[in-house]
């Protein structure tokens, strides 16, 4: 009749582990009745899975008595029997070891179209194009050209520099991709263009796209934080140091543990690199580190250790337009 009535104990022999029934101590923690009369005593309630470690446990009187904590009013309070159930539960925090059963312990987030809303139109078009000409003949870079010929070559080259990047999953830095593509039509001194890059970067992102944190994003980072998520940040990026900048104008750098960009990593998604780049950086991160910290360290230790390696893939269309809510 055991074997009838608790087939999960025939399951248990045929994948190799034994048991008994315990004397009906004190310490057993499960007395099962059965259909016959009488309870199989248990020492043990609980499977526990493969690649788990137990680091205590305790066990939960079931008793009525014992159930002074149930809110007023409750169905628990309400309750008459003197016993909730047949057995005693017990109460297992776990952790899972290394090689193990996953455990979702932290969430990365992407910045557009998740943490932020972010498009382009007409007028930004316009501002990044007087913003970047303007720059430009303030540092001896001068194009020679109207608005209209500069947006045409300029869009051209980050056409050409898109299709590489998205068809490889790559990405290159500023100092590349500015005098290599982005300007590569405008004959410009490649030194002067290299050391101005990272700030033309800078100036294209927050002029060129428009950008508003999305509703209820501090509040949800807040409560994940307070459930104990450790929460970082990846991002498909031709800046260095934007993404940095633009989180600490949203109030929300400090929620997050790490923050890996494509410009920094060499990698862009979905190469599966920086995402794992992205864990590694978060298990070697502690908490309450100063943004410009966890800047400086992301940057230095992925030059430190990646090497770039070309995936082909083909080329996905990718027409910006304002994200979805």
């Amino acid at each position: 009749m055991i074997d009838l009535y608790e087939p999960l104990l025939q399951d248990c022999t045929a994948a190799g582990y034994a048991w008994r029934a315990a004397s009906g101590g004190a310490d057993c923690t499960r007395r099962k009745p059965l259909p016959e009369g009488g309870c199989l005593h248990m020492k043990l309630d609980w499977l526990l899975p493969r690649g788990f470690t137990v680091h205590c446990s305790s066990v939960i009187s079931t008793l009525t008595a014992d159930c002074g904590f149930a809110a007023q009013d409750s169905a628990l309070a309400r309750y008459t029997q003197p016993e909730l159930s047949d057995h005693m539960c017990s109460c297992l925090p776990c952790t899972a070891a290394e090689g193990g059963v996953n455990v979702i312990n932290t969430i990365l987030f992407d910045m557009g179209g998740t943490l932020e809303d972010i498009w382009y139109n007409d007028q930004t078009i316009h501002s990044v194009t007087g913003e970047l000409r303007t720059f430009l003949n303030e540092h001896d870079l001068g194009t020679g050209c109207n608005d209209i010929t500069f947006w045409n070559k300029l869009n051209s080259g980050i056409r050409t520099y898109k299709q590489w990047s998205e068809s490889n999953e790559l990405e290159k830095k500023p100092e590349e991709i500015w005098p290599e593509y982005y300007m590569a039509d405008f004959n410009l001194d490649r030194e002067k263009l290299q050391e101005v890059a990272e700030r033309l970067a800078g100036m294209w992102e927050v002029t060129y796209y428009h950008r508003e944190l999305r509703p209820k994003v501090k509040e949800t980072l807040e409560e994940l934080k307070k459930r104990g998520y450790h929460l970082g940040v990846i991002s498909n990026t031709a800046s260095l140091y934007s993404v940095f900048d633009v989180l600490e104008q949203y109030g929300i750098r400090d929620y997050f543990e790490d923050v890996t960009l494509s410009s920094v990593t060499g990698y862009r998604k979905p190469h599966p690199s920086i995402f794992q780049i992205s864990l590694r950086q978060m298990q070697r991160s502690r908490r309450n580190v100063p943004m410009w910290e966890i800047r400086s360290r992301v940057i230095s230790s992925v030059q430190s250790e990646c090497i770039l390696v070309p995936r082909s893939r083909s080329s996905r269309s990718c027409r910006r337009r304002r994200m979805p809510v």
